[in-house]
């Protein structure tokens, strides 16, 4: 029995949603992310989820423990299949609810010329300037964000590793 409940009411309505705004629904889909509310459930977590994919990273960003797995058996939704899953301990003094949260898309360029492409969505620009891997968002609803960035976050891993990162 799967650690976590289904992420497809999640892809459902951001996949309505960018259609909406038409936004590519093609881009490919290379990680989801589930939050949870506290510390001592990112570590119970953390643990379970080592069952169903191989921990690739845990970093510290934005001041928490961030971390990302590749699932052994990938999510598939509509044809195509996810790869890794985001477990981002809460930040603190945030208050979160436990659920999936996020889905993240490359792009496959340069977000500027990505944005160019979609003047009718008001992106979220606040991790744009990110050193390595940049994104830009799109609030769904007031519980799930459409993220984009150029390059997948699993490749980002191997490069971050690479350089000692």
């Amino acid at each position: 029995m799967p650690i976590l409940p289904p992420p497809f009411p999640m892809l459902d309505i951001i996949f309505a949603e960018l259609a909406r705004l038409q936004l590519p629904t093609n881009l490919q889909c290379d990680h989801i992310c589930y939050r949870v509310a506290t510390q001592a459930r990112y570590e119970e977590l953390k643990l379970q989820l080592a069952a169903e994919g191989e921990l690739k990273s845990e970093a510290i960003i934005y001041g928490r423990p961030i971390a990302t797995f590749k699932l052994f058996a990938p999510y598939v939704y509509n044809g195509r299949q996810i790869e890794a899953l985001e477990l981002p301990a809460p930040k603190p003094g945030t208050d979160y609810k436990e659920g999936w949260e996020h889905a993240e898309f490359v792009t496959g360029q340069p977000l500027e010329r990505f944005m160019a492409q979609h003047p009718q969505v008001v992106f979220d620009t606040r991790a744009a300037n990110k050193q390595l891997n940049p994104e830009v968002a799109v609030r769904i609803t007031p519980q799930y964000q459409a993220k984009f960035h150029p390059t997948s976050l699993l490749e980002v891993i191997k490069v971050e590793k690479a350089m000692g990162l």
